[in-house]
């Protein structure tokens, strides 16, 4: 079953008709992909791949961010929320 599900997403993917949403931190422009203008954004990925870095491992970095309450950007989910899918909502980082 697996198999047959990617192989139906190349397909879709060669003639042109699969969808992706940009990841949170990137805006989908024409046919590439920019970083988000928006600078709390940028700040906060910056802000995880450095705490990653500093601190050796992810599982650290997020312990750090429960730890100070931090929040994160994540996309809007359509059926749980009333938002566009392009808006963003700050949530605490799930493990």
């Amino acid at each position: 079953m697996r198999q047959r599900s990617l192989s139906a997403r190349y397909e879709k993917a060669r003639r042109g008709e699969l969808v992706v949403a940009a990841p949170v931190g990137f805006v989908k422009a024409g046919d590439r992909y920019e970083k988000d203008p928006d600078r709390r954004v940028q700040e906060a990925i910056k802000l995880v791949f450095d705490k990653v870095e500093e601190l050796g491992s992810a599982r650290q970095a997020l312990c750090w961010l429960h730890e100070y309450n931090l929040d994160l950007p994540v996309k809007a989910d359509q059926r749980r929320h009333s938002l566009a899918a392009t808006e963003l909502l700050y949530h605490p980082p799930d493990h």
